[in-house]
């Protein structure tokens, strides 16, 4: 895994035991801890007052920004459109993708067939890949926009709030933003912004997938789900990107190892290999069912002709036969 989280990883690209603590630590606690000069630091995610001074930070700079004659992202939209550099049937793509993941996601979580849940879980991992392939074009163009500068300095101010020091990493190590804006030690505030932006967002989602198979956090999971007690505090409205992504990847694990052609443990264990699997069965559920034969016998439709009935399995059905409500 040719990332910074690599070194959280064994050869067989399980988590490695002296490193499990921590993450659980981090997805439980929800405080990312990091390294800078040989000190432990911590991150954490913004309160929702932090958030909402925060905007005041984005709306003050992005005034100033525009204020420079710098472009907005409108105006850079408007040209690249005009130049062609964004293609519109990519962009079309992108909304309907984003529609179809909001729908499969909820039909998932409705569902309870594990079969559905890990044909859907496929087919959302790929959509969602696609979307991320589809976006860097635009991605490549807004990053020169007031909006991307201001959303910089919005980052900044959360950053100077949400990073932590002392013995419990539980003290700012800024005591404001003017006091972080004025900071000298360039090291820790790079350090400090990559930690929050892993806290804020979560970390990814291969390490959410490691957590919540390891053997751990699976016995924290069943525990919770026999004996009824919250898996995290707070409700789920409340929870925070680990927790939730956390407890998704988990009923989906579940929903695999109950699944009738549930996959040897070394399949389980390997995102690639697991991943085949699913699409292999993505693929039988979307083979054409045998053709369905007539039974010999008619009835008449709305528009007088005669057609053949249909005999589905061993039962004959006639669309006119009026039917009850249970």
């Amino acid at each position: 895994m040719a990332d910074l989280y690599a070194q959280l990883f064994n050869e067989h690209g399980q988590i490695r035991d002296d490193r499990i603590e921590d993450l659980l630590v981090e997805a439980i606690s929800g405080k990312s801890l990091f390294e800078s000069e040989g000190v432990l630091f911590a991150s954490r995610s913004p309160t929702m007052s932090e958030q909402d001074t925060a905007r005041i930070v984005f709306a003050r700079r992005l005034h100033q920004c525009q204020k420079d004659h710098l472009p907005t992202r409108d105006i850079l939209e408007a040209t690249a459109l005009k130049n062609g550099a964004f293609n519109q049937a990519d962009r079309l793509e992108v909304k309907n993708l984003e529609h179809m993941i909001q729908r499969m996601v909820r039909d998932r979580e409705n569902s309870r067939d594990p079969r559905q849940k890990v044909e859907f879980a496929a087919e959302v991992e790929k959509m969602r890949l696609r979307i991320m392939e589809l976006r860097l074009p635009e991605h490549e163009v807004f990053v020169h926009s007031a909006e991307s500068k201001a959303d910089e300095a919005r980052t900044g101010y959360l950053v100077s709030c949400c990073s932590l020091t002392g013995d419990l990493l539980d003290k700012s190590i800024w005591g404001s933003w003017v006091e972080f804006q004025a900071c000298s030690n360039i090291q820790l505030m790079i350090d400090s912004r990559q930690a929050f932006v892993r806290a804020w967002h979560g970390l990814s989602i291969k390490i959410i997938r490691a957590i919540a198979r390891s053997n751990e956090w699976r016995g924290r999971w069943k525990a919770s789900k026999e004996t009824g007690a919250p898996v995290f505090e707070g409700s789920p409205t409340s929870w925070d990107p680990n927790k939730r992504n956390l407890a998704w990847w988990s009923d989906f694990y579940d929903a695999v190892h109950r699944h009738p052609e549930c996959p040897p443990e070394e399949t389980i264990q390997n995102d690639d290999s697991l991943q085949d699997w699913m699409n292999q069965q993505v693929a039988k559920s979307k083979r054409v069912a045998p053709m369905q034969q007539p039974t010999g016998r008619s009835y008449m439709t709305g528009d007088g002709k005669r057609v053949p009935m249909i005999k589905v399995g061993e039962e004959t059905i006639n669309v006119n036969t009026p039917t009850k409500a249970g």
